[in-house]
């Protein structure tokens, strides 16, 4: 996400980092489980499609951004 330097209070960016970081190793173990040795494969293959599917960016109305096919938005 692009968010100008000093709009998110530092305690926020901590506690929403921590947060992340707790639910994405949660969601990594229940993969591992599920799939085994595939968990590599399709990690691989949906990081590649991710950044695929962001290098498509179109215009946001009359403002001087445009948004990402995945919803973060940026300036030109």
């Amino acid at each position: 996400m692009h968010i100008p330097d000093a709009v998110l209070d530092p305690k926020v960016a901590a506690m929403t980092g921590a947060l992340a970081a707790a639910g994405m190793s949660a969601g990594l173990r229940s993969l591992e489980k599920r799939l085994g040795e595939q968990t590599t494969v399709l990690m691989g293959t949906m990081s590649a499609f991710v950044f695929a599917a962001q290098m498509v960016n179109f215009p946001v109305g009359p403002l001087p951004i445009s948004g990402h096919l995945l919803g973060a938005c940026s300036r030109p």
